[in-house]
């Protein structure tokens, strides 16, 4: 939704949140890259890949720890991942805004007319996202675009007791939070074959439409190429305004 790997005004995007973070908790500016990338991995997920390339760095990252996070409680890993998840908003919460430039991070192109156009239809629609509520609540009122029904981001999804790979694309069990939220509004939950999930990654979002047994609609504005498995229920879009002239047509 969001065009979060352009620089902003000073420079910052997601990834460079993240390497900085990252640097920042090991001693290791270029830890980000040892590890292979952000590869549109969540904060647990990235703190565990450097914890096991960077072991001897260990005490380097409590200090880390102590000075962001300092009344934790819980496993090593979770509290580096909660840190690092509050240094990284600290760093990119003040770049939302208008700029002289334009507005940082701008909406993907036709995001904002089709979720106007949705509302006006009167379709739901809700997030689930590796990102943080703080930041897409931001992003969308600066937008003017209308919240969702409900959310499950890494907020929710740090703390809970699953085992860790459940607690991130492509786990189903993310589904299952999100009907539970629809529950608790008093929404009622639609049938699989009328549920879209949208997403611009094609193994980790797209898993996830596969594993929740739901349609997968690909935002792919570059043209890449993925085999999807057979039987996969799957489209692609380059632009929002494409499922826009598919609501109003």
């Amino acid at each position: 939704m969001a065009d979060t790997f352009a620089p902003s005004p000073n420079g910052l995007d997601v990834n460079e949140a993240c390497r900085q973070v990252l640097g920042e908790m090991f001693g290791m500016p270029n830890a980000l890259e040892q590890i292979g990338g952000l590869q549109n991995r969540a904060p647990r997920e990235l703190v565990g890949a450097a914890l096991k390339v960077f072991p001897s760095r260990w005490q380097v990252a409590d200090t880390f720890l102590a000075r962001h996070c300092p009344a934790g409680r819980g496993f090593f890993g979770d509290l580096l991942a909660e840190a690092f998840v509050r240094r990284k908003l600290d760093l990119l919460l003040d770049e939302i805004g208008e700029h002289e430039d334009g507005m940082w991070p701008a909406p993907c192109d036709g995001v904002v007319s089709f979720l106007r156009a949705r509302e006006v239809r009167g379709t739901h629609y809700a997030i689930i996202s590796s990102g943080h509520d703080l930041f897409i609540e931001k992003c969308l009122d600066l937008w003017g675009a209308p919240r969702p029904i409900a959310m499950v981001t890494d907020d929710d999804l740090r703390a809970l007791p699953w085992p860790p790979h459940e607690k991130v694309k492509p786990s189903g069990r993310l589904f299952e939070l999100l009907f539970d939220r629809f529950g608790a509004a008093g929404i009622a939950i639609p049938p699989r074959e009328r549920i879209v999930y949208i997403g611009d990654d094609p193994i980790k979002d797209g898993g996830l439409a596969v594993n929740a047994s739901v349609r997968f609609g690909w935002y792919n504005p570059n043209g890449h190429r993925h085999e999807f498995p057979s039987g996969s229920k799957v489209f692609s879009f380059s632009s929002w305004r494409e499922l826009t002239s598919e609501l109003t047509g």
